[in-house]
């Protein structure tokens, strides 16, 4: 059985720029948000925006929908929004 796809809400480090989307796992939006964004899928990574935590598949189940991530390439590094 396929789980219902989590809505979150993406942007890229240095964008101001916010988008929703659409998932059924943490590689399918990273994907999505690389393509979105026209980043590097290669390298690049989430994290919570809130206090940068990095999404794993693991983890990625237990977020709640609207949360908001931000999409880092290789070399970039989030503290959260403090």
């Amino acid at each position: 059985m396929l789980q219902k796809p989590k809505i979150v809400k993406l942007r890229a480090l240095r964008s101001p720029r916010k988008f929703g989307v659409a998932g059924r796992s943490c590689r399918e939006v990273l994907r999505k948000g690389c393509l979105r964004f026209q980043l590097p899928e290669r390298g690049s990574r989430l994290c919570l925006y809130e206090d940068g935590t990095e999404l794993t598949e693991d983890y990625f189940p237990s977020i709640p929908d609207d949360t908001e991530l931000v999409l880092l390439t290789s070399g970039q590094a989030w503290q959260g929004c403090e």
